[in-house]
């Protein structure tokens, strides 16, 4: 890692940071900024950076003065208090912040998130057609002092653009609604039960005003505004009358719609990674962003393997922690969850654990001391020291087990589990535990408190001493 000192009076040209940081100081500048897989660029008060590139796990700190910023996929900027982001554009996966400052000139593009921390305003308008969230622990309010928000509505926009309007005050609403928009229920917002004006629809050339439960036609299109369980809602009704298909999900990005996830993961049997935390307000949210969902490996097997789902309720679940991950089916129900992250050796932790959980692991994991390792198929010079879990995954072999045995591997107290994978030979003692499902052991040696557990699995050969051997 190489870390740079951009002090006053020092100008730099453009600095891409991978992995690397760079602290702009007072009457320091920088042209250009790329920050990306962990890189960091802190500018404080005093200091200039012409434009911020953010993205792959790239983090910029902003206290000083920027003219443009673009946050993509994976990335964060925050806007700290008598920091200025003149224009500022948060695409699909990125994170942009502001805390307790003013807001100019700023696009949320589909898939993009805006967060307001603190007590900010704003001195421009705003572009949506991705998500305004105002954080809950930071007491996030923004004053637009008469400017307007504008929500551009696409298919995919069905779940709610702004989560806490009650919280935004001195605002003109204007929605942007194509002609071609599918009919259906778009949730404008979340907890609006203050909400008593008019918006301004507008499509193609055509405009008019609407209010709560008033009707507005523009061409073929007619527009409905509702205030449901504190939510505002505008109904469209095309000339058909009739509701179309929500838009389908795209792999590998983050979806902010339940129906569109659930309907995605029914229609091509995957499960549901639903993320909930706030990098800005929570370290290890933060380390989960940057090291995990910035990964190569993990954009590969989301895209192959999961429905990406972030800071979305699913139906009957409340979650608890910070980071929180759940993996859930299309119709909501559970299949395991886990909630915390650290700042090195969880990203392999992670992937197993979602490998395991989702059919796609045929190695063997192991997991030592909280670090988790893939390893390939044979435990030749990998498993000594093994402390904790094993598990021999679906089509995985740990053929020769018992030159590395349970008690050599100070394995007395963990617990080995083969699913569909082959062991030829096992020791288990001292409160060692193996667990056998659809698996296969050839020879196993239970003693001293050891135990056996087989469960549609099969064991060729077993000797038990004073030990325990179970077959459901």
């Amino acid at each position: 890692m190489s870390y740079y000192y951009i002090s006053s009076g020092v100008s730099s040209g453009s600095l891409t940071l991978s992995g690397d940081s760079a602290h702009v100081y007072a009457g320091g500048g920088v042209t250009a900024a790329a920050l990306e897989n962990g890189g960091r660029l802190y500018l404080y008060s005093g200091g200039r950076v012409g434009e911020i590139s953010v993205s792959s796990g790239g983090s910029g700190f902003v206290s000083g003065n920027v003219s443009k910023g673009r946050v993509s996929s994976g990335g964060r900027l925050i806007i700290y208090s008598g920091g200025i982001l003149s224009s500022g554009v948060v695409s699909s996966g990125g994170h942009l912040y502001f805390n307790t400052t003013s807001l100019r000139k700023n696009t949320v593009k589909n898939g993009g998130t805006l967060v307001i921390c603190g007590e900010c305003s704003a001195l421009d308008s705003i572009t949506v057609s991705g998500v305004i969230r105002l954080a809950a622990l930071r007491s996030g309010t923004l004053d637009m002092n008469g400017k307007t928000i504008t929500l551009s509505l696409s298919n995919a926009s069905k779940a709610y653009m702004i989560d806490k309007l009650d919280s935004i005050t001195e605002a003109k609403y204007t929605v942007s609604a194509a002609s071609t928009l599918q009919s259906g229920t778009y949730v404008l917002a979340k907890n609006a039960a203050s909400f008593s004006g008019n918006i301004t629809i507008k499509s193609g050339t055509l405009n008019g005003k609407l209010g709560l439960d008033g009707k507005l036609t523009l061409g073929s299109s007619v527009y409905d505004l509702n205030l449901t369980d504190n939510n505002l809602e505008l109904v469209i009704t095309n000339k058909s009358g009739t509701a179309s298909a929500v838009a389908e999900y795209t792999p590998g990005t983050w979806s902010t719609d339940w129906a569109q996830a659930s309907a995605y993961a029914k229609a091509n049997d995957k499960l549901i990674l639903a993320v909930y935390g706030d990098p800005t307000m929570c370290p290890y949210a933060g380390y989960m962003y940057s090291q995990l969902f910035a990964s190569a490996e993990f954009k590969k097997f989301a895209e192959e393997n999961l429905v990406l789902l972030l800071d979305t309720a699913v139906p009957g679940k409340s979650y608890s922690g910070s980071p929180a991950v759940y993996l859930v089916k299309n119709d909501g129900s559970s299949v395991a969850s886990r909630s915390g992250f650290g700042s090195s050796g969880y990203v392999e932790k992670y992937m197993s654990w979602l490998k395991v959980h989702t059919g796609k692991f045929s190695g063997i994991i192991k997991e030592a001391n909280g670090s988790l390792t893939t390893l390939s198929s044979s435990l030749k010079n990998a498993v000594a020291g093994i402390r904790e879990t094993l598990h021999v995954g679906k089509g995985g072999s740990a053929g020769i087990l018992s030159a590395y045995g349970c008690n050599s591997c100070s394995y007395s107290q963990g617990v080995a589990m083969v699913c569909g994978g082959t062991v030829s030979s096992a020791n288990i003692s001292s409160g060692g535990v193996l667990r056998v499902l659809e698996g296969i052991v050839s020879n196993a040696n239970i003693s001293s408190a050891g135990a056996a557990h087989v469960s549609g699995g099969k064991v060729n050969d077993a000797r038990i001493s004073s030990g325990s051997f179970y077959v459901y």
